[in-house]
């Protein structure tokens, strides 16, 4: 597996096996799978990568606060 990020497409590239890829498959508005002649997911793309990758890390860190502030009220009471 390979995985790439082109900052001046704004795509993340992840590569899977060495199989070239001949067509690809729209999943949704940004997510692309690359497949090869019988089909088969060779790959995967991700568009507008910077900001899903950004909104991700954004929803973690969150979520990982929100955790911590619930720890935190267990050890108070």
């Amino acid at each position: 597996m390979k995985v790439e990020l082109d900052l001046e497409r704004d795509i993340l590239h992840i590569k899977i096996g060495d199989a070239a890829a001949k067509g690809l498959i729209k999943m949704s508005e940004d997510l692309y799978f690359e497949v090869d002649e019988g089909g088969g997911i060779v790959g995967i793309q991700l568009r507008n990568a910077k900001r899903h990758i950004v909104e991700g890390v954004a929803h973690r860190i969150k979520k990982l606060v929100e955790e911590s502030d619930a720890i935190d009220e267990d050890k108070e009471r």
